[in-house]
């Protein structure tokens, strides 16, 4: 089978470096989201050439039983490297070869394993479960690995320290020795000094003016039954410590010593003196929290400007697009008062106040065009000129149509109200077509911002739909 797979994959590559350029021209112009094996498409012309299936690429079918092909030999060289990857990953080619069972290695563990046997003559197999326990050494070769494991240890146990001679931080205590399959258990002559961990407990040697401890640790080594014991003989010495190290420990040496003289009073009189050197002790400088927190507050000052600026730009495009969006409206009403017999001011009247009493009444959201000409309404009841009224309107909303909208009515106060409402009708129509635009824009963004939670449903349900079916066939 591996040389099957191993020929096969030779055969695809061979043919793909031989056709790279074959027909390189008419796969360019293919379209590569749909053709996802284009890579292949060179050998599958080939083939397709070679075996006259159809003579011309335009021909649909060339392109349909290329894509074929090239699924085919992908598909083939997949799978034969597929085998040929786990035949490297398991050499052996299977656990039963010529009647014979590989058992597993020293260090590993039994293993159970299936088989079917077959009776000569007969073609029905007989299922036969045993285990098969891993190799083992012989006496002669577990006395030698003692000796090998020992060494190892011994290598192995010194860390940070010179020597087992003069010890003065942990050791490492090996637990197991995995290339013979031995385990070490480890014991102490004096647990209090060095544990079965390997922790030297020697921090306090110095103040205690202890050196040059004698410690025994025995490494217990066992494989299976057999077991053997090594005795190793250390040194604890107080741990190395620089200069600076030393110089800091006497200082506290000394601060405890005053502590411990003063215990029944209300103040420690700290060591002035240590070591021959003259001490003098202040209070650290104070940590740098208050600069973090003024830093942290001019950040937060400067996000939330920020913000304030994006929510009143948010604002006001809002504002913009609700004035445009009602000044259709608008006009239509003015139009409508208008051709009815009101003057523009009384029109304009009635729909302010119209809208004011709707807003009392809570009847009607808030329209900022509404609100402009209501102020327009009081600057005309406090004396202001209807012209100039009407300008100021424009100016406020500060959108083309309302500036157009004002001139047209202030322009109609100095030159008269004839034409008037034609032109209020043209401009009407205008504005109910822009309407319609605007409706129909604020849809599409409305579509736009659902394509992301339709996205994420769109992958939940493939998930639901995918994760069983791959179960079912235990992939």
């Amino acid at each position: 089978m591996v040389i099957v797979s191993l020929i096969i994959l030779i055969l695809v590559i061979t043919g793909l470096l031989f056709t790279k350029n074959y027909k390189r021209e008419e796969i360019d112009t293919l379209d590569k989201k749909q053709n996802p094996f284009i890579l292949m498409y060179s050998l599958s012309f080939k083939i397709i050439d070679r075996l006259k299936i159809t003579n011309s690429i335009k021909n649909p079918q060339y392109i349909d039983y290329a894509k074929k092909i090239s699924i085919m030999l992908f598909m083939v060289s997949i799978t034969g490297l597929m085998c040929l990857l786990l035949t490297v990953v398991n050499p052996e080619g299977g656990i039963v070869n010529n009647n014979i069972v590989n058992r597993p290695d020293f260090v590993e563990n039994s293993e159970n394993i299936k088989m079917n046997v077959y009776k000569d003559g007969e073609e029905n197999p007989y299922e036969v479960e045993f285990n098969v326990a891993a190799k083992q050494y012989t006496l002669e070769e577990i006395n030698r690995n003692f000796v090998l494991a020992y060494e190892y240890v011994l290598k192995n146990m010194l860390k940070d320290n010179q020597s087992l001679e003069k010890v003065t931080s942990n050791l490492n205590l090996t637990t197991s020795v995995p290339q013979y399959a031995i385990s070490v258990d480890w014991n102490s002559s004096n647990y209090n000094i060095v544990d079965y961990n390997g922790i030297v407990y020697n921090s306090d040697f110095e103040i205690k003016n202890i050196a040059g401890t004698p410690i025994q640790l025995t490494a217990n080594l066992r494989y299976g039954d057999q077991s053997c014991e090594y005795p190793i003989d250390i040194m604890i010495f107080p741990p190395y410590l620089t200069e600076e190290e030393h110089f800091v420990k006497s200082i506290k040496k000394a601060i405890l010593e005053a502590s411990g003289n003063s215990i029944y009073e209300d103040k420690i009189n700290l060591p002035t003196v240590v070591n021959g050197v003259q001490l003098e002790f202040k209070e650290p400088n104070k940590d740098n929290t208050t600069i973090v927190i003024m830093v942290l507050g001019v950040l937060m000052t400067i996000v939330l400007l920020v913000g304030v600026e994006g929510q009143k730009k948010k604002e006001k495009s809002k504002r913009n697009i609700q004035l445009k969006y009602d000044y259709s409206e608008v006009v239509s009403k003015l139009t409508l008062l208008a051709g009815a017999g009101m003057t523009i001011s009384r029109a304009w009247e009635k729909i302010s106040l119209d809208y004011k009493k709707q807003r009392e009444n809570n009847a009607c959201k808030l329209h900022f065009s509404y609100e402009e000409m209501l102020v327009t309404y009081y600057q005309m009841k406090s004396g202001m000129s209807e012209g100039k009224a009407y300008a100021e309107f424009g100016k406020r909303c500060n959108i083309k149509e309302y500036l157009k909208l004002g001139a047209l009515l202030e322009q109609n106060l100095k030159k008269g109200t004839k034409g008037l409402t034609q032109m209020l009708e043209n401009e009407s129509l205008e504005a109910f077509e822009e309407r319609k635009n605007i409706a129909k824009r604020l849809g599409e963004e409305a579509g736009t911002k659902l394509l992301a939670p339709m996205a994420i449903m769109l992958i939940i349900v493939m998930i639901i739909v995918i994760v069983p079916a791959l179960l079912s066939f235990s992939i």
